[in-house]
Formats: C-alpha cells, structure tokens, sequence
C-alpha cells in the first residue's frame, strides 16, 4: 500500500515540478562557476603585467586617476591585493537602485589606467534571476521554494522504492549496464545514479532554501545559536530626510571649489594610510583586501581573504583607527566556532565550493544531471502508460 502511495506520489510530482527543477538545477550549474568564467573571459581586466621598478600606485593616487575620468564619483570602497599581478578595484555608488553595491572600476595598480569593464556580469545576473525566482519575482520565488520541497520527497521516495533492491545487492544497486534494454536500463540508470547524486542534491536544497523562506532562515540560525545579520536602518522620515538633502546641497554652493577638492583629497589619503596600517597589522600575503569609507569618524573596517582563499565566504575582518594608530578588532574566519563557519557558508555549501575544486565540480555535474532523471522518468511514464494500453 505505501509503496503504491510513493510510486503514485514520486511520478505525479516529478512531471507536475520536472521543468522547474530542470531549470533551477541546471542554471545552478553554470552559476557554481561563474567566478571562474568571468575570469577567464576577462582575464585583461582581471591581470596586469609587472613592469620592472615601478612600484605600485597608493589607494589615493589611483583614485584621482579614476576622478579624470568620472570628477563627480563617490567612492564607496577600494579592493587590493598582494599579488603583484592582481588589478584594483575602485567601488563607486550608483544612482541605480539595482546596483545597490555600487559600480566596480577595474584599475592597473601600476600606471593607474583603467581597465575594460567586465563582460557577462549581466549574462550571470540573469542566470541567477531565472535561477532563484524564474524571472517571475515573488511568485517565481515561491515556485522554485516548493519546487525544492518537492525535490526532497522525490528523493526520499525514490531512494524508499529502489530500498529493496539496495538491501539485497547493496554495491550492484550503483551501478547499471548499457547492455541492458528497455524499461529495465532506464529505471536502472534512473535510479543507480539518483543514489550518487542524492547528498549532492540535498545540501543543494537545505542550503537553497534559506533564501526561498524567512521562516527557514530563522530556524537555522535559531538552531546552530548563531544570532541573524541585522540590517541597518534610518529611523528619518522623508520630510526630514529631505530638509536634510537641501540644506546639505545649500552648503555644498555656499562652499568654495577649493576647500571640497581639499576634503576629498583628505579622504583619499585616508584611505591609503588605512592600507598601510592593515599591512603593517597583518604582515602577511593577502589575497584581496577591501576597504570601504566610512560615513564619519577615523575608524576603518578592513574586510580581507587569506593568499590561499577557502571560500568566497571565507572573510577575515579588521578594523583600524587611522588617528590613534590602534588595532580595534581582528576577526579570523579560522577562528569561528563550526557553527558560525556554517551558517556563514550557505551560498559556498550550495555551489559545492565549501569542499574545494572537487566538491565545485561534483556539484556542477550533479546539476546538469538533472534533464537526465527527467528525461528518464518520464520515458518510464510513457512507457508503463503503453503497458497499460495494451493490456486493456
């Protein structure tokens, strides 16, 4: 009787959320490497030649080198590296409530150009619209979140179904013929390489779903005791806010060219005596190390990756007085309890990436696995829908 139910239930859910999670699965895959394609697509941008004796540029200087082009740009941030052969990167703020992080110039630390802009970042932006919400918004969003529950049913159903084969030929059960035929070869390969891939795909979905529902997310920070991220709010309403805006761009015609050109100078050196201070601090290789400015104050956060990057979660922080010269906070990623290191992770552990090049790869291919089982479930829909007809 169960058995029926689950069969019933595995093959009514598979072709009703088939073609969703055949998306979902496979723009996952090509988004587990975007960082990868990106580089190597824009390997100008990213990679500089190292010209003999010449050092490189200080923060301020390839800020200024950046002005000529764009005079009214506010920097939000700088990213350097120690690799020698590594550009910079200049964060400017955007008026496009799209581009919420801002506008990244690439620069060469050395002769301070700028650098060709990156290609297939909105190629990527797109995949993963489709990817998270189908390019449907909220009710997209929804769609993949349930598509995702309903993965796990078929994956407990199926591995329920296959169960006595498992039992009886445990090491048989991962594997299949091509010399087989028929209905007997695709349920074979249907559900020898479903065992494969079934831990693959349930860490993709119990770390997908933490952006699907805020439900979720709270349950996994309520239950590894690690407090959510609160985001900064402005308790000003608008008309103030707005009294605000005119009276600041009043002072800013009011105040002489001169003395604004002399302020930012002033920050732009800041900038470069915080990096200065960070390497002194931390006196080691860095892989890449942003600095963002902060809205007053001399107090500098530095967010940095260790030389030999873990994981694009795997962020150290640092932060600075500039005036006191004083070391405030250092925090290590190696350092965090398990727990913090996990729930930090969820978009690593969802690309595979938290496991390294192999974990990267073995989820990719998991991915584009994916038309595979919903190709061959449904020829053995088809195929027992034949049966049926035949026998009546």
């Amino acid at each position: 009787m169960y058995k029926k139910f689950w069969f019933k239930a595995h093959f009514i859910l598979g072709l009703a959320f088939g073609f969703i999670l055949l998306i979902t699965a496979t723009t996952g895959g090509l988004l587990s490497f975007e960082k990868e394609i990106l580089k190597l697509i824009n390997s100008k941008s990213y990679v500089v030649a190292v010209p003999n004796d010449v050092k490189k540029a200080q923060a301020h200087e390839m800020i200024a080198a950046l002005k000529q082009h764009i005079p009214d740009a506010k920097i939000n941030a700088v990213t350097l590296s120690s690799n020698p052969t590594s550009s910079a990167v200049i964060t400017i703020a955007s008026s496009n409530p799209q581009q919420r992080k801002g506008i990244n110039y690439y620069i060469n630390p050395y002769s301070c150009e700028l650098l060709p802009h990156i290609q297939g970042e909105s190629f990527f932006k797109t995949v993963e619209d489709i990817h998270r919400r189908l390019m449907l918004g909220n009710v997209g969003k929804q769609l993949v979140g349930v598509s995702s529950i309903v993965l796990v049913i078929l994956l407990f159903s199926g591995l329920y179904l296959y169960f006595p084969r498992l039992k009886r030929t445990f090491l048989a059960s991962f594997t299949f013929s091509f010399k087989s035929k028929g209905r007997y070869f695709l349920h074979s390969i249907h559900s020898s390489i479903g065992l494969w891939v079934l831990p693959l795909y349930l860490v993709a979905v119990l770390t997908g779903l933490y952006w699907s529902y805020d439900w979720y997310r709270q349950g996994l920070h309520t239950l590894s005791g690690v407090a959510l991220p609160v985001k900064p709010t402005m308790n000003v309403n608008k008309s103030a806010q707005n009294r605000m805006d005119t009276l600041a761009l009043e002072q800013n015609k009011k105040e002489p060219q001169l003395n604004r050109k002399k302020s930012t100078i002033t920050v732009d050196t800041q900038l470069s005596k915080a990096f200065k201070m960070f390497e002194i601090f931390l006196q080691k290789e860095y892989s890449s190390a942003t600095i963002r400015v902060p809205n007053k104050g001399s107090v500098y956060t530095i967010s940095y990756f260790d030389e030999d990057i873990i994981h694009s979660r795997a962020r150290n922080q640092m932060q600075i007085d500039i005036h006191s010269w004083e070391l405030l906070k250092h925090e290590r990623y190696e350092n965090k309890p398990l727990n913090e290191k996990l729930i930090g992770s969820m978009l690593p552990l969802h690309s595979g990436e938290y496991f390294g090049i192999i974990g990267q790869t073995l989820m990719f291919i998991a991915s584009m696995l994916m038309p595979l089982f919903a190709i061959t479930g449904l020829m053995l829909y088809l195929n027992r829908k034949q049966k049926k007809k035949k026998k009546a």
